[in-house]
């Protein structure tokens, strides 16, 4: 399918300049040039054909072609000036031998500038949204493949030396382990006995005589007679 142009932007009049080589790492700046004395004058017409855009310069009464501005964020086609928001470097190439040259361009208006600057922006935006929504249709559009097992398929494991013997506790943490733990005595506990005063006096004949008998295996802690 044939693609047609579509146009961002038309500027009914622009100024173009020839500028000195760029000397200054910084960038290009708007007062080394004579601003005055322009090159050229004419229109700006800013038009995209399918994902390309190109910035045209033409002649405003014929349309001719005075040169043309390939656009690409990636080369520094189009480069602000860093010392005024009406003055740009443009990469201008000659379609037919592919040679290019760096010319100045400037807006008699700050307005047109911005007008300009937000037409690239968003050609830009929307070229890298339109790719990353090819690049999702074509994960979702990738078939997908199926690993289960058909009937009569069998999968084999080769665990020989893989698993290593089942770790046994020592006898000294087996031995550790067994002995139950035990509080510690209250304090004072193995040097005190009760008397007959704190538990009373258990020589009533109605309970008989209370004695205890550590030698018969048989007895509790203690026996009634």
């Amino acid at each position: 399918m044939e693609e047609f142009t579509s146009v961002l932007l038309v500027v009914k009049e622009c100024y173009v300049y020839q500028i000195p080589p760029l000397l200054k790492s910084e960038g290009h700046r708007a007062s080394d040039w004579n601003v005055d004395n322009f090159l050229w004058k004419g229109r700006l017409r800013l038009a995209t054909k399918g994902d390309k855009l190109t910035i045209r310069l033409e002649e405003p009464e014929t349309g001719e072609l005075f040169a043309a501005c390939p656009y690409n964020e990636s080369d520094n086609s189009v480069e602000a000036v860093i010392d005024s928001s009406r003055y740009f470097v443009i990469r201008v190439v000659d379609p037919i031998s592919g040679k290019h040259a760096y010319l100045g361009m400037g807006f008699s208006d700050r307005s047109e500038a911005f007008d300009f600057n937000v037409a690239i922006q968003d050609f830009t935006r929307q070229n890298k949204q339109s790719e990353e929504g090819s690049s999702s249709e074509a994960v979702a559009a990738a078939p997908l493949v199926d690993y289960s097992l058909k009937e009569g398929q069998t999968i084999s494991l080769n665990l020989s030396g893989k698993l290593g013997k089942p770790k046994t506790r020592s006898d000294k943490s087996t031995t550790e382990s067994s002995v139950p733990f035990t509080l510690p005595p209250p304090p004072g506990a193995a040097h005190s006995k009760p008397t007959n005063q704190e538990f009373g006096n258990f020589e009533d004949a109605s309970f008989g005589d209370f004695t205890a008998d550590s030698h018969d295996p048989n007895s509790g802690w203690a026996k009634f007679e």
